[in-house]
């Protein structure tokens, strides 16, 4: 994770979007991080900030990690 500048909080994140290639909405990732809106918001800027995730279809569309999100994600779950 510090090689991507991340703490230990981001890795529920990647690892649920792992799961979902095709993308998931920012409601369905808060149910599956049991996060409020709010703190997926701010995850999620940071993570896009990284270039780890990516918003496709604007507001209300899915989520998705991008390459190097899935590279992270890997080695997330790696290190579980």
């Amino acid at each position: 994770m510090k090689a991507y500048g991340l703490k230990g909080a981001h890795a529920t994140y990647l690892t649920i979007l792992y799961r979902y290639p095709a993308g998931i909405t920012v409601p369905e990732l808060c149910e599956l991080c049991l996060k409020d809106k709010s703190d997926a918001s701010r995850m999620l800027a940071i993570l896009e900030e990284k270039g780890l995730v990516r918003k496709e279809g604007g507001y209300g569309g899915a989520v998705l990690l991008t390459e190097a999100g899935r590279a992270a994600a890997i080695q997330v779950r790696q290190r579980a």
